[in-house]
């Protein structure tokens, strides 16, 4: 878990390549399969969902508008 909360700042940064985010993907996974500690599953699951939904999103619109809509995006988003 250490080695994914390390690399999920690219995430949070909307900055994750294709190649980071199959590796993170892939260690979530290793998690999910461990039995012993459900709560790190349950955080796990979430990370993933959170990857599944968020990175799709981001990539979407970098691929339509560029940079300049992710900061358009952005700034639309930021309240006040």
């Amino acid at each position: 878990m250490y080695y994914i909360l390390q690399d999920f700042e690219e995430v949070l940064d909307h900055d994750l390549s294709e190649e980071e985010r199959k590796d993170i993907l892939t260690h979530l996974d290793l998690v999910l399969k461990d039995t012993t500690h459900p709560d790190l599953a349950n955080l796990a699951q979430s990370l993933k969902s959170f990857i599944q939904n968020k990175t799709w999103n981001w990539r979407r619109i970098r691929r339509l508008f560029g940079n300049a809509g992710i900061y358009a995006w952005k700034n639309l988003r930021r309240p006040g």
